[in-house]
This record gives C-alpha cells, sequence and structure tokens, in this order.
C-alpha cells in the first residue's frame, strides 16, 4: 500500500521517520493499515504518511512517525 510522491512534493525533502511497532494503548504489535496520506496542508514534508489500526484494541496511530528532532519541521510557526 505504497505510492511514489506527487510530482508536487518533488521538490520538498523527506524529513526522518521511527518506527513505534506497537499500540500506544495495549501494547500489541500487530497492526493492519488504515490509511496513507501526504502533507498536503502545509507541504512540510515529501513523506507518505501511515496510519496503522491495532488489531487487538482498534487504536489508529501513525507508524512510522516523525522523528522527535524534526517535529519542528512538520509543525512551524505558522501551524494552527
Amino acid at each position: 500500500m505504497t505510492m511514489g510522491s506527487p510530482a508536487e512534493f518533488q521538490s520538498i525533502p523527506s524529513i526522518r521517520e521511527e518506527a513505534i511497532g506497537r499500540c500506544a494503548v495495549c501494547d500489541e504489535t500487530v497492526f493492519k493499515p488504515f490509511a496513507q496520506g501526504f502533507d498536503y496542508e502545509m507541504r512540510t514534508c515529501a513523506n507518505l504518511w501511515t496510519f496503522q489500526r491495532c488489531q487487538s484494541c482498534g487504536h489508529v496511530q501513525l507508524d512510522p512517525r516523525p522523528r522527535a528532532e524534526d517535529l519542528g519541521i512538520i509543525y512551524p510557526s505558522n501551524y494552527y
């Protein structure tokens, strides 16, 4: 369930990611992809983000997620 970056994102760099691998609610490790998308609103990075649904409790989380060091890139000063 992956796709290449749209043309409008090709000049925007990707940021570093970190895999979580465990549900933040119940600590299980079995997930199913729920949704994917690019940052069409802010256009801060070219990463394709994947939301995963925990197969045990149903919680949906971003995995992999941006590394903490890069949060300032995806949440610029003009972000809400």
